[in-house]
């Protein structure tokens, strides 16, 4: 399989048609170069610690217009996208830092919600998962998702390891001195 895995600054003001339009772009360089997935950073299309109430004013549910936005960028260029958004909560808590896989025909196959939130950052903006999300089938694979810190728990990777993932994508926000892979392969 081949990845791509797209670095980019994260969006100015929280300027999400801008962030839409330079994914647009890596899809179509990824797609180019025969990537079968584009893995995008954690919190790509909106921002990532940007204040809580941005984040919770963009948050949207799994099927709201940014995935609606990402499955047709998919759709155009063939290509998987595993992309991060934070995900409105139904109860009116704070959204979820959460990463949703579409495929290459634009549907869903997976959502994962980050279960180990990172410092005090994380915890002002975000509501915690409550477990790992279950792998997903494509192609003859199966891959798992997790978010940054989540793969550095090795409880989140057993689980999936002993649900049959052979792929974990990682959406990272990681800048250096902490930049971890964003997927592994079992």
């Amino acid at each position: 399989m081949r990845i791509a895995l797209w670095q980019t600054p994260h969006p100015a003001a929280c300027d999400v048609a801008a962030a839409l339009r330079r994914l647009d772009e890596a899809a179509a360089h990824a797609a180019a170069q025969g990537a079968q997935w584009l893995v995008t950073p954690e919190m790509a299309l909106t921002g990532y610690l940007i204040a809580p109430e941005q984040l919770a004013a963009l948050a949207e549910p799994a099927d709201g217009p940014l995935a609606q936005a990402v499955a047709a960028i998919a759709q155009r260029h063939s290509l998987g996208i595993a992309y991060g958004w934070p995900e409105c909560h139904p109860d009116g808590a704070k959204p979820w830092n959460a990463v949703q896989a579409i495929g290459p025909d634009g549907q869903r196959l997976a959502v994962h919600r980050k279960v180990h939130l990172f410092g005090a950052g994380d915890r002002a903006r975000f509501t915690a998962g409550e477990a790992v999300a279950a792998p997903f089938e494509w192609d003859g694979w199966r891959i798992g998702l997790l978010i940054c810190f989540d793969v550095e728990q090795p409880s989140a990777v057993r689980a999936l390891a002993r649900q049959g993932a052979r792929l974990i994508l990682a959406p990272t926000a990681n800048m250096l001195p902490y930049d971890d892979a964003p997927c592994l392969t079992l």
